[in-house]
């Protein structure tokens, strides 16, 4: 059974940890040259960050809506992680 509350609570955390993930991320950038390849490939990366960002604020409020509809983005953003960015597999071999 998906309760309201219980759903809300998971959101956050994950929101959470998509914003430690985002400051991570940001803080990797930084610390790369202008020129690399890998800088460029990072911020690439950063949409899906964005997106999962995003999708876990509004996955929070629609969990007093209908808590099926935020375990569905749940597991749309699961999905979307499962696939590597291919972005990243190129500037490493560079």
């Amino acid at each position: 059974h998906f309760e309201s509350n219980t759903v809300a609570l998971y959101g956050a955390l994950l929101l959470i940890c998509g914003l430690s993930f985002t400051i991570l991320q940001k803080a990797i950038e930084k610390s790369l040259t202008d020129d690399s390849h890998f800088k460029k490939a990072v911020e690439k990366l950063s949409a899906k960050g964005i997106i999962s960002l995003i999708a876990y604020s509004s996955s929070i409020v629609l969990a007093y809506v209908n808590p099926y509809i935020s375990g569905a983005i749940f597991f749309s953003i699961s999905v979307l992680w499962l696939f590597p960015d291919r972005n990243i597999e190129k500037a490493s071999a560079e």
